[in-house]
């Protein structure tokens, strides 16, 4: 991150910064984010479900403690996900989910893995 720093001082466009109103503690990355927001990482297909975690299984020595997720859909066999528990926080620490918590399911696909669909 800090060869980015200061290559973009460089270059000068640490200014953009500025004239978008970031703070002055505001990083590279987030004025670069704000405005080039799609330049870094195209959007990909994605479907986003609700859910909730029904429940939590414990881990034993062979299989690592699982997430029950309940997706809402009106299809009844396929409604239940397993997830391995284990998430990162904002500061890169593991987390695991707690039964009841209410979740966003989120499915990415590249676009070279999609046909075009027509609206019937």
């Amino acid at each position: 991150m800090r060869a980015l720093d200061t290559q973009l001082r460089r270059s000068g466009r640490v200014s953009e910064k500025r004239q978008f109103g970031f703070q002055a503690g505001a990083t590279v990355e987030r004025g670069i984010r704000a405005i080039m927001p799609n330049s870094i990482e195209p959007a990909k297909p994605s479907l986003t479900l609700q859910g909730t975690v029904e429940k939590v299984i414990p881990g034993n020595s062979i299989t690592p403690e699982k997430a029950q997720i309940l997706v809402e859909t009106d299809e009844h066999l396929y409604r239940e996900i397993r997830i391995e528990n284990i998430l990162q926080d904002e500061n890169g620490k593991n987390v695991g989910l707690k039964a009841g918590a209410q979740v966003a399911v989120t499915i990415h696909a590249e676009n070279d893995a999609t046909v075009p669909k027509t609206n019937s």
